[in-house]
């Protein structure tokens, strides 16, 4: 398993990191680092994890993270796509700008400040993609011009949407996100039928009072509260982008019944999935 607390190192000649990646698909994996981290998502779908927050993603994310905020991004199963992103990752003191005080930064300094809960944005328009379109292929001075303004794009637009609270978005010890990264990987590889409590806390090498505890503390969520987001926002994939009988949705996002599927999804989504459907429909194909 890869450490839980990256370690980012920039290429030779550079300050920072910006990198692509085009998988197969995005893997959950529960991790942190010191550094800032801007990705935007290509290519793919799934669900997008940072902090207490659960969200579903898709082409277009658009998000910034502050340092230390747990994070991961996991692609849906057999979406047929590949799940591609492109991730800037630095630190202030790399870039130079120990300046940031200064009044030319200051709106800079305002967003990078927010983000230590995490901030989503809506590029609708595309400016903030094709400003990162292509930027790894810059030189070192350019591509670091590029960043600053991207950021003030972003900082101007101060449409950057929180994502988590900021009790859950505190340094994790490394011990406690390797356990949580272990616990939620089970999870979400037998989602469809979901591990009961004392199997979690077993896999986790804890007791199941000693887990819940934990789990709750780590995500903000309890365990079955935390399924359940995941099982939706499944769910609410498959209400969007296919054609599927609202009760196959149910039986493919993990639930037993449709009863059940109709009353958690109301409370969590605010509307029942018919609702969503005709809300959201999109192109029918994965």
């Amino acid at each position: 398993m890869l450490p839980l607390r990256e370690i980012i190192e920039p290429s030779s000649g550079q300050s920072f990191a910006w990198s692509s990646f085009d998988l197969p698909a995005f893997p959950y994996r529960w991790h942190f680092h010191p550094e800032h981290e801007l990705t935007l998502i290509t290519s793919g779908r799934g669900t997008r994890f940072v902090g207490n927050s659960i969200e579903r993603f898709e082409p277009g994310d658009l998000v910034l993270l502050g340092p230390h905020v747990p994070h991961t991004w996991e692609s849906s199963a057999g979406s047929g796509e590949r799940s591609k992103a492109v991730v800037m990752l630095f630190q202030t003191q790399q870039l130079g700008l120990l300046g940031l005080e200064q009044p030319e930064f200051w709106d800079i300094h305002q967003l990078l400040a927010a983000a230590s809960r995490g901030l989503a944005f809506s590029d609708d328009d595309g400016q903030v993609a094709d400003m990162i379109a292509g930027g790894e292929t810059l030189g070192p001075l350019p591509r670091l011009l590029r960043l600053l303004e991207v950021l003030h794009v972003l900082a101007e637009d101060g449409c950057g949407r929180p994502l988590a609270d900021e009790a859950f978005c505190r340094q994790p010890r490394a011990r406690d996100a390797e356990r949580i990264d272990r616990a939620c990987r089970h999870v979400l590889a037998n989602i469809t039928t979901p591990p009961s409590l004392p199997e979690v806390a077993a896999i986790a090498d804890m007791s199941p009072a000693g887990f819940s505890r934990f789990f709750r503390r780590m995500t903000g969520h309890s365990l079955t509260g935390w399924i359940h987001e995941v099982q939706v926002s499944e769910a609410c994939r498959l209400l969007s982008r296919t054609g599927q009988p609202i009760m196959a949705v149910a039986a493919e996002a993990g639930f037993e019944n449709l009863s059940h599927f109709n009353r958690i999804f109301k409370r969590l989504r605010g509307c029942t999935p018919r609702e969503f459907r005709q809300r959201h429909q999109g192109p029918t194909t994965q």
